[in-house]
């Protein structure tokens, strides 16, 4: 599913010549983003590829 995500995202924070868009770990996950939009986007992408999948993000259990 991450890997399905990670396609469809907007490219993330850019970091020397890299660009970062999330570090998982466990059952946890944070989202890196140049703008807030830019992260609505990633947070909207994520929730439809997470229901593709038969899954929900809690938004209880998230945090801005």
């Amino acid at each position: 599913m991450i890997k399905v995500w990670l396609v469809k995202s907007p490219e993330g924070m850019k970091m020397d010549n890299s660009y970062i868009k999330t570090i998982l770990f466990a059952v946890d996950q944070v989202i890196f983003a140049n703008s807030e939009d830019d992260l609505q986007k990633s947070i909207n992408c994520l929730g439809k590829v997470a229901e593709e999948y038969g899954m929900k993000i809690s938004a209880k259990k998230s945090k801005r």
